[in-house]
């Protein structure tokens, strides 16, 4: 996946088992894993840095689905509001 940070910054923050790939002094490309698409989306967010994953569908699912929760909480008053599923 192709992350929004310097590759020396993205390598900082990974296990030396994930490969990190320099595209410009400003983007690289990440090869990282996950045991489940969510687990993946997960350690995808955890880089903390903008990113484009184009695939797999499991994946975008996850990351839509982390991401509903995370609009659903910033939009709830203080940021504390949630059903009994945990979505706003």
């Amino acid at each position: 996946m192709l992350v929004r940070a310097p590759a020396a910054e993205i390598i900082a923050r990974v296990p030396g088992s994930v490969l990190v790939e320099s595209v410009d002094a400003d983007t690289c490309l990440v090869h990282a894993g996950g045991d489940t698409p969510l687990q993946l989306a997960l350690h995808i967010l955890m880089l903390d840095a903008d990113f484009h994953a184009d695939g797999p569908p499991e994946l975008l699912a996850a990351l839509e689905r982390l991401g509903g929760r995370i609009r659903g909480y910033a939009a709830s008053p203080g940021g504390t509001a949630l059903t009994a599923e945990g979505e706003k």
